[in-house]
């Protein structure tokens, strides 16, 4: 297969090509169109030799069929799995679209969520699937996506896995190589530490505009004047050479960072497989020629290599960008006195009432004065008589 991309406009399979949106050294991530229900998804398409290697498209659909994925939210799932000869060989995913795009066009555009916003999010996405046994295998921005609602989100589970079975040496991708914890460089199976690692590093990223020095990360307040002191050490833990010394979960990293509460632990249960389903064997995958293949655990699952200890969390640090103090919304005079309208008028209305009782009163007094001399005056002189 040429390694020349398939222009937009172009086809692969049923799906109409209209947007190329990522390119990775093994794929390239088109926005298209399934031809007759016009659906709109990503779809991969995969370069020499990963499209002709045995068993790559095998491993690829094991994904695909693996009803776990369906239970992460924040995960964009893959629904299918080809190959076409319209041309030279061809491999192809397809997954679920994207509207918000990728995180790194976005943050181009200035129209990306904070960096505690994505790191929160994600972190609850890869707690969500580690604790069913999934492993991503490469965090990094050009896996980052946003939804319709702008929320991050991940795509390409355990694909840089399947890449490095054909090419173990796929740690050799520069872009990538930054978000591998120092301990696992050159190894070709992530696991959930390695996950967790690239969250970090995808936060020193976002706060200093490059990936960390893996062997003696500094502090991101040296890039970025202003990262207080007590974010520095949180960032600066996740990244630490002893994997032991590292935050023992996603949640807990990104609590120490916000601010917020720890996380309270959500057992995850993943669907229920048919009576008849019995679990599918790991694919081999035959790497490149002249390597040897080893055997591997079932793709995008964690493999059984201890984990770091369990450790507290840090006191929650300052944000980096606390939220501005709550002002009060301005009152609109004309709608304030509207709002109060029925109240002023009733109080009106009971002060006239008083005044017109209180006014009565005194007339009632005046006549009645003006009747008590009239009645003196009678008694006292008679009745008048008319003189001859």
């Amino acid at each position: 297969m040429s390694d020349e991309p398939v222009a937009d406009g172009g086809t692969v399979g049923a799906y109409r090509l209209t947007e190329t949106l990522q390119t990775f050294p093994y794929a390239t991530v088109h926005r298209a169109v399934h031809g007759p229900d016009e659906r709109t998804v990503l779809l991969w398409r995969f370069r020499d030799p990963y499209a002709t290697a045995a068993g790559f498209v095998e491993a690829l659909e094991q994904l695909a069929g693996d009803p776990r994925t369906q239970s992460v939210p924040g995960l964009v799932t893959v629904q299918e799995v080809g190959t076409t000869q319209e041309g030279d060989p061809l491999a192809y995913l397809v997954s679920g679209d994207v509207p918000g795009g990728f995180l790194v066009p976005a943050l181009e555009l200035r129209r990306a969520p904070g960096v505690f916003a994505t790191a929160a999010a994600l972190g609850a996405t890869l707690d969500a699937a580690h604790a069913l046994g999934l492993v991503h295998g490469d965090v990094q921005p050009a896996t980052v996506v946003l939804d319709e609602t702008g929320r991050p989100a991940l795509v390409g589970l355990a694909v840089r896995t399947v890449v490095a079975r054909v090419t173990p040496d796929a740690d050799w991708i520069p872009a990538a190589a930054g978000f591998r914890p120092p301990e696992r460089s050159g190894e070709s199976e992530a696991d959930a530490a390695a996950d967790r690692y690239g969250l970090a590093a995808l936060v020193y990223y976002l706060l200093c505009g490059h990936t960390p020095d893996g062997h003696e990360p500094v502090a991101p307040s040296h890039w970025r004047p202003g990262v207080p002191a007590r974010v520095d050490a949180v960032v600066l833990r996740a990244l630490s050479r002893n994997p032991a010394e590292r935050f023992p979960s996603a949640g807990l990293f990104t609590a120490a960072l916000t601010g917020g509460p720890p996380p309270t632990a959500t057992p995850m249960v993943a669907p229920a497989a048919t009576p008849t389903a019995a679990p599918a064997p790991p694919v081999p995958v035959d790497p490149a020629p002249g390597r040897q293949r080893e055997e591997s655990p079932r793709l995008g699952s964690q493999p059984a290599s201890p984990q770091p200890a369990d450790s507290p969390a840090p006191t929650p640090p300052v944000p980096v960008e606390p939220a501005a103090p709550a002002v009060p919304a301005a009152i609109d005079p004309p709608a304030a006195l509207a709002a109060a309208g029925p109240a002023t008028e009733a109080a009106g209305e009971a002060e006239r009432r008083g005044r017109s009782i209180w006014v009565g009163v005194g007339i009632a007094l005046v006549v009645g004065l003006i009747a008590a001399a009239a009645a003196v005056v009678y008694l006292l002189h008679g009745t008048p008589h008319a003189h001859p």
